[in-house]
């Protein structure tokens, strides 16, 4: 009986390409604290469920992390450090908690702790070169030679100076404010602010109220012009309903008509125009729920 060779053949099968790209598909799928690697950027999608949004950390750990996220209405974006949120940005609205500035911060309009605040629109300090817009232009100077205002001794008295503000943006109300000078030998007249042809502020002054002159002139303060007390800026302000986009604002005297304003004058000075915004329409949408837009 002729003897049976049997060969074995070994069949080797090379490594599989696909194998390979799982594996490191997977090692990449754990997470760097499960390797214990450094922190860096981690990106966890939505799970589908209300109030688990999308999440950019900076940072695995929750307690130092700075992250981003969708706000909890969906319509913007809120930064968030250690869980506590620290600015939320949306179409309408953006809310800064604390916020250090050391140079310029630009908005449409702002309010802290709810309240609405006043936007400065403009302010004229009479300091620098005179850009003609007011009707009575001249200028002085009292005591300090650095600190210029509207009219003064010798310049402005029977008269009037008037100015108009024009491209306001859309507001509900205006403060203006401002600081009026009287010189010497006033007797009971009075200066007028007018906004848009209104009065809305006006005080009297009289240089020496009782009867003995001699005690006004040794008690009071002579800051310029003639030899008679004078008193310095007295606080202008009133606040007024006000939406044009145009506005115009005048001072004015009750001195008759000739009076020499080398005997008698007045000037104004820091004349500032202040609006409170008209709400956008974010803001107003919040206001139809009975909520408060932080702007």
């Amino acid at each position: 009986m002729t003897p049976v060779v049997m060969r074995t053949q070994l069949l080797q099968k090379p490594w599989s390409p696909p194998v390979v790209v799982i594996i490191m598909r997977l090692l990449l799928s754990v997470p760097q604290c499960a390797l214990g690697g450094p922190s860096g950027l981690f990106l966890v999608g939505s799970s589908g469920f209300p109030g688990e949004p999308p999440v950019l950390s900076f940072g695995r750990d929750p307690a130092t992390a700075v992250a981003l996220t969708i706000g909890a209405d969906g319509d913007g974006l809120e930064v968030r450090r250690a869980g506590a949120k620290q600015l939320s940005i949306s179409e309408g609205v953006s809310e800064l908690q604390r916020t250090v500035s050391a140079g310029e911060v630009m908005t449409e309009s702002i309010s802290v702790g709810g309240v609405p605040q006043w936007f400065l629109w403009d302010l004229d300090t009479f300091d620098t070169a005179g850009t003609g817009q007011w009707t009575m232009n001249a200028r002085s100077v009292c005591g300090a030679p650095n600190d210029l205002f509207l009219g003064g001794h010798c310049r402005l008295g029977a008269a009037s100076t008037a100015r108009r503000y024009e491209n306001l943006p859309p507001h509900t109300r205006v403060r203006v404010r401002a600081r009026v000078h009287y010189f010497d030998e006033w007797q009971g007249e009075d200066v007028a602010m007018q906004v848009d042809g209104n009065s809305v502020w006006a005080q009297a002054h009289d240089w020496c109220p009782g009867f003995l002159t001699w005690m006004c002139i040794k008690y009071g303060v002579d800051a310029c012009g003639g030899d008679t007390p004078d008193r310095l800026s007295v606080k202008v302000e009133a606040i007024l309903p006000h939406a044009s986009s145009t506005l115009d604002l005048a001072f004015t005297s009750s001195l008759p008509s000739g009076t020499d304003s080398c005997r008698v004058s007045w000037g104004v000075d820091d004349i500032s125009i202040e609006l409170m915004m008209a709400p956008g329409p974010a803001a107003a949408a919040d206001a139809d729920c009975g909520q408060t837009a932080m702007v």
